[in-house]
């Protein structure tokens, strides 16, 4: 089967650009929600008003990036936990004698909340890999030229400007 070309595929409408397009966002305030523990709340002020800074964050992003904070906040705690307990825990009978060992569950609890903050991270481009795929543009002032233009459509395929046509 033949490729068709970026040209036939922007014709007929059905052309998908696979390179990543930079969001256009407008700077919003971040207020330290209510709903986070004391210590995700200030994971959220070091975080939040840094990438709200960089025009990196919309009212949209709020949830999960509280959901990131609870889980880095997760990590932390468990992380002191286990700095007083021991790793391995011994597991004794009726008779105080140790029959087993076991791996402390703290540990595998941290792993997981670090692994979620690192999945949800990559998200506001938190890790040094993830920054590099981002571009974020500022939002500008768009001239009266620019307000008239989104007043107008392009028609599919057609190449044809025409003026929206306003419902009754």
């Amino acid at each position: 089967m033949r490729k068709t070309s970026e040209t036939i595929k922007k014709a007929k409408g059905t052309f998908r650009n696979k390179n990543i397009v930079g969001l256009v966002i407008d700077k919003c305030d971040y207020t330290t929600p209510n709903e986070l523990t004391e210590a995700a709340r200030k994971e959220w002020e070091q975080i939040a008003s840094d990438l709200s800074g960089k025009m990196m964050l919309t009212i949209l992003d709020r949830k999960m990036l509280m959901m990131y904070c609870e889980e880095v906040a997760k990590y932390w705690k468990y992380q002191n936990d286990l700095q007083t307990e021991d790793i391995i825990l011994q597991l004794k009978d009726k008779n105080q004698k140790v029959v087993n060992f076991m791996k402390n569950p703290k540990l595998d609890l941290s792993d997981k909340a670090l692994t979620n903050a690192h999945r949800i991270g990559m998200h506001f481009g938190l890790t040094p890999l993830s920054r590099t795929k981002i571009n974020i543009t500022a939002k500008k002032e768009s001239s009266p030229e620019e307000q008239n233009l989104d007043k107008l459509t392009l028609l599919r395929g057609k190449g044809k400007i025409v003026p929206i046509q306003k419902a009754m």
